[in-house]
């Protein structure tokens, strides 16, 4: 398709998908309610007196590009809004990526669109902010590097590629360390014009004045978290797992139409590759043309089968680089069909693209219909009380995502009512913002609840949001409390004065 037409449909395609951010108040990520809770301990750090509970350890520290990004923004806007502003760069930087890195390795560009259908992803819909920017970022950043190999070097893509080092870093320093292998490794086997030398400053200032840095304070303090995850392992099973379940890893789990989709771009990448081969030889995948991408689709292939499955009992690393590994899949078909133009693209685009949209935006219509309730009734709530949240996981969210929306939701009401919560991130020692060692309240884990320590340190709250069905040793505690407001899945109960027991002197 033309330049113009494709602009066209790029500018229909944007809004067709970022539409449902600004339309409904309400996003899907689970861990979404979180990150904006650090957010807004961080802006009303000293006005709100958050001192007594929290203690900051913001640089050099990863994981913190969502929660800087915010916390500047809300100056100019309410803290919401920031976030969707951030939500729409990120939604909107996945096409734009792709269209960036097909344009360097010499790809079909209309192939970018397809941008589109992975812009909504694993990483997000898990509420993964940092790593889901990150993977968009990590595009441009090998794309820069391909673009300095192929011409001489110039000290403006250098700027740019350690600045883009930066930035991935304080996305989250798994896509960093994944950004530093793919970086290096391309700089080892590719071919430069002139001297590689230079190449070398992206690698080097980030990782001085960021990673190092942080590297060596976690082992000064309780130890190192990437230490830590190197030491999980991966079963065969679990690569068994990978390899076979990966297009259910890459945007939504449940919805089969769109997973036949990826079907599709999958089956057709695999076959015009095959192709390729077969008409010039294997080695035609090292050749000038397509070294770059095979290098960057290999790492991310053995990123995504190899890399530790799980890290605690909540985490999933290997499945966070799924969405960046179809990217690449999508590159090989561009540049299998570089020179294909025919207008049946165009419109088997227009068809899948839109689809695909209007499917999302109508899945988020349906989850804020569903989540709403439960917001009204934290907003109808005094300020400054305890509420801890018991969202039981006994079904899975099959009819919406594939993920456990509403599993952080109690969040919203240390956002909206300067309370406390039972469970945020700040219990977790590698956050940017960790509780102190005063913290008044008996932590009560969101992520388990079925399986948690409930009911022990119940007392302590003053409300609790219950959704689902509760277990059965629960159901005599929950009994005891007052039930305030019920609507829809959710019930909300306040634990009455005379049953607390009585505070110490």
């Amino acid at each position: 398709m033309d330049k113009k037409t494709f602009t066209i449909f790029f500018f229909i395609f944007s809004l067709i998908f970022t539409l449902p951010v600004w339309l409904f108040p309400l996003l899907p990520f689970v861990d979404l309610p979180q990150h904006l809770n650090f957010a807004f301990v961080l802006k009303n750090y000293s006005q709100l007196g958050y001192g007594k509970f929290y203690s900051l350890r913001l640089f050099p520290m990863h994981n913190t590009l969502h929660l800087f990004f915010n916390y500047l923004l809300s100056f100019l806007f309410p803290l919401e809004v920031s976030n969707k502003i951030y939500v729409t760069i990120s939604l909107l930087l996945f096409p734009l990526a792709l269209l960036f890195f097909l344009k360097v390795i010499g790809g079909n560009e209309n192939f970018s669109l397809l941008g589109f259908l992975i812009s909504y992803n694993y990483n997000l819909f898990w509420g993964f902010m940092g790593i889901n920017l990150g993977i968009a970022l990590t595009l441009f950043l090998i794309g820069y590097e391909i673009k300095c190999l192929k011409e001489r070097g110039k000290i403006k893509y250098l700027a740019i590629m350690v600045f883009l080092f930066s930035l991935i870093f304080l996305g989250h320093s798994l896509i960093y360390l994944f950004s530093f292998v793919t970086y290096l490794l391309l700089l080892i086997f590719i071919p430069a014009k002139g001297k590689k030398i230079y190449l070398f400053l992206p690698l080097i200032i980030p990782f001085l004045v960021f990673f190092l840095p942080w590297q060596i304070g976690q082992f000064r303090g309780e130890g190192s978290e990437l230490q830590a995850q190197f030491k999980e392992y991966i079963s065969p099973s679990a690569l068994y797992n990978n390899l076979w379940d990966f297009l259910r890893r890459v945007g939504m789990k449940t919805d089969e139409s769109y997973i036949f989709i990826l079907k599709i771009i999958f089956a057709a990448s695999l076959l015009t590759t095959f192709y390729q081969l077969k008409k010039k030889g294997f080695g035609y995948l090292l050749s000038e043309i397509y070294r770059p991408l095979s290098f960057f689709f290999l790492v991310t292939l053995l990123f995504y089968a190899f890399f530790p499955g799980t890290y605690t009992e909540a985490v999933f690393l290997n499945e966070r680089f799924a969405p960046l590994l179809f990217l690449l899949i999508i590159a090989f078909l561009a540049l299998n069909l570089k020179e294909f133009n025919h207008p049946i693209l165009k419109y088997l685009f227009i068809i899948i693209i839109i689809y695909t949209g209007l499917n999302i935006g109508i899945r988020i219509a349906i989850f804020n219909y569903e989540a709403k309730p439960a917001k009204e009734m934290l907003l109808r709530l005094p300020e400054g009380k305890k509420l801890a949240g018991l969202i039981y996981q006994k079904r899975q969210k099959a009819d919406l995502f594939g993920y456990d929306v509403f599993l952080h939701f109690p969040a919203y009401y240390s956002i909206s009512k300067k309370g406390l919560v039972g469970f945020t991130f700040a219990h977790i020692r590698y956050s940017p913002i960790v509780y102190t060692d005063s913290f008044p309240l008996f932590r009560i884990d969101e992520w388990e609840t079925w399986y948690s320590v409930f009911p022990e340190g119940w007392e302590e709250y003053d409300y609790f949001l219950v959704t689902g069905e509760p277990r059965p040793s629960d159901q005599p505690i929950i009994e005891k409390w007052r039930l305030l407001e019920k609507k829809g899945i959710w019930s909300l109960y306040e634990v009455p004065p005379e049953i607390k027991p009585p505070k110490e002197e």
